[in-house]
């Protein structure tokens, strides 16, 4: 049912339904953000916040000597609020990243890279990943609008090597 203009509310039959589906978000349509959030009686629609959703991250570049649970809860609160570890059976293998789920600032720009110190005393850039990442500016860092439709892109446009307040973006 449809609240006001672009808030529904939906109504589960089964309270288990409605917790696993919580639990998938992030959830995306046409590439847009859905935020959900649950239902509480007798709270008023302003009191509500759909800023914050969970998202799976993969974090690279993490010495073989610090693939660690307790690594992976550190550098995941550098990002956002940890809510779970991807800490499959490995088998002794090594394995490319660490994947954590946080739940991230929506009106926040993204993090890139998070930076740990190594065994000696060494600074190490691990580059994060995002899962499932909705409409996305390169040049703001900021989920919800394209490049081009991104306030910034008019004032960088035909600049040679333009300097970009988060610095420029990197792909893994």
């Amino acid at each position: 049912m449809e609240m006001i203009d672009g808030l529904f509310l939906v109504k589960f039959g089964l309270r288990e339904d409605m917790e696993r589906i919580l639990n998938m978000a992030s959830w995306s349509f046409d590439r847009c953000l859905f935020s959900m959030v649950p239902f509480v009686k007798r709270q008023d629609i302003s009191h509500y916040c759909f800023l914050f959703v969970p998202f799976w991250v993969c974090i690279f570049n993490i010495p073989l000597e610090k693939m660690e649970r307790q690594v992976a809860i550190d550098i995941g609160s550098a990002i956002g609020e940890v809510l779970a570890i991807d800490w499959r059976d490995r088998e002794g293998c090594w394995v490319e990243y660490n994947r954590v789920r946080v739940k991230l600032n929506t009106s926040k720009p993204l993090r890139r890279v998070v930076y740990m110190v190594g065994a000696k005393g060494e600074e190490i850039l691990c580059a994060i990943k995002y899962e499932q990442l909705p409409t996305f500016c390169y040049l703001c860092v900021c989920i919800g609008h394209h490049t081009h439709k991104c306030g910034m892109y008019e004032r960088i446009k035909g600049v040679e090597n333009p300097e970009f307040q988060y610095g420029n973006w990197l792909r893994v």
